[in-house]
């Protein structure tokens, strides 16, 4: 099946408490907005399209996940106190970010193939800076695997998920891994040597992290 890419954008919404962000959100998307107070229970009662979602699973209170769905546009978010990790989205009825694993994205960012990294980057950074940047007041987007790798899972499960790390703070954190990740940025990113993207003297040869400012 392959490593997914998970996909974390920085945020500046307030997550302090689940009514202020419902109302800042809410401002922010000018009331197109429906509260769902716990998924569990509220799910039969979505409204249909064209207006955002947002609710909460009752055992996970300090996540807030939101959801749109238009003819032309579906996404689905998970927000956590720094960062907000997109779980799917689609464009027109396709991946916006066309489907593509770990391996397949490190293949782009080293040798272009199967299509360039480059332009597979640029389309997702103009997706977010269309879609969610407007609205999350989002500047940069980290990638880590989702899998597969102690460091990687780490970083995105403990660092910014539980304890609700910034990127920036997670990034920080990443230097006491033994070896730590290298994080390259922006250009940086395409066209290195292989060892720049795997580690050969760990358990996990997933090796570097990515980022990208808007």
């Amino acid at each position: 099946m392959g490593i997914d890419i998970l996909y974390f954008m920085d945020h500046d919404l307030p997550t302090d408490d689940f009514r202020n962000f419902c109302t800042e959100f809410k401002k922010r998307v000018k009331g197109n907005a429906f509260i769902l107070d716990d998924y569990d229970t509220s799910k039969p009662n979505i409204p249909a399209t064209d207006i955002w979602h947002i609710g909460r699973f009752s055992d996970y209170e300090d996540e807030i996940h939101l959801s749109y769905n238009s003819k032309s546009f579906q996404c689905q978010l998970d927000v956590y106190k720094n960062t907000v990790e997109i779980r799917e989205t689609e464009i027109n009825g396709d991946s916006a970010l066309d489907g593509f694993k770990w391996n397949h994205m490190v293949d782009m960012f080293e040798r272009d193939f199967p299509i360039s990294g480059k332009e597979w980057a640029d389309k997702m950074i103009d997706i977010c800076r269309k879609y969610f940047a407007p609205i999350l007041h989002s500047k940069k987007i980290l990638l880590t695997a989702d899998s597969s790798s102690y460091r990687h899972e780490t970083l995105a499960g403990d660092f910014l998920m539980e304890q609700g790390k910034s990127i920036d703070e997670a990034l920080e954190m990443n230097k006491s891994f033994s070896p730590p990740c290298k994080v390259w940025r922006n250009d940086e990113a395409f066209g290195r040597e292989y060892e720049d993207y795997y580690d050969t003297d760990v358990d996990s040869s997933i090796g570097a992290l990515f980022v990208f400012d808007f």
